[in-house]
């Protein structure tokens, strides 16, 4: 079980990482409303593996 939090844990971890340097290097208003966008499915998506994840 820890084994599997941790890669959950380092999953999460990417997953913001690469949200957070794609909204850095945008210059368009637009893409950064788009990233937004993936960012809140990326967040509910995780929020159910993490739910499996308990069980």
């Amino acid at each position: 079980m820890t084994r599997k939090m941790i890669g959950f844990g380092l999953f999460v971890a990417t997953g913001v990482a690469l949200i957070i340097l794609s909204v850095i290097e945008t210059d368009y208003a637009i893409h950064g409303l788009l990233f937004a966008l993936i960012a809140a499915f990326y967040a509910l998506g995780l929020k159910e593996h993490f739910e499996e994840l308990k069980k």
